[in-house]
């Protein structure tokens, strides 16, 4: 398994003080830079790193998957995920096709994968 290295919270586009029109807006902006997002277990560790960039790409890819498969901007979608990466994955690509995400947390009786 490979060693992960925390994203670098250092960017050298710039900070914006929240003027973006929406959010994939702010995604696409920050994808200019080199941050992005660190995911961690419940115990602390750093499970998933992904830059601004690959989410930005991934939430495309995302988008695109939603609308082959039939859904219209407007079209609600509930994405039912623990708080990892694919839960922004598919909410930002619900926000890149026009659709409206409706978070829903995991049933208890999942469990949780610490």
């Amino acid at each position: 398994m490979p060693v992960l290295t925390a994203t670098p919270t250092d960017n050298a586009i710039g900070i914006r003080l929240g003027d973006f029109d929406s959010l994939t807006d702010a995604l696409d902006y920050g994808a200019g830079g080199v941050g992005g997002m660190n995911f961690y277990s419940a115990r602390g560790k750093l499970t998933e790193t992904i830059t601004w960039a690959q989410m930005r790409d991934d939430a495309r890819v995302v988008a695109g998957r939603f609308l082959a498969r039939g859904l219209q901007p407007g079209d609600r979608v509930a994405i039912v995920a623990e708080t990892e990466a694919d839960f922004s994955r598919a909410l930002m690509g619900c926000l890149y096709a026009h659709l409206v995400p409706c978070p829903v947390p995991l049933p208890s009786a999942f469990g949780s994968r610490v």
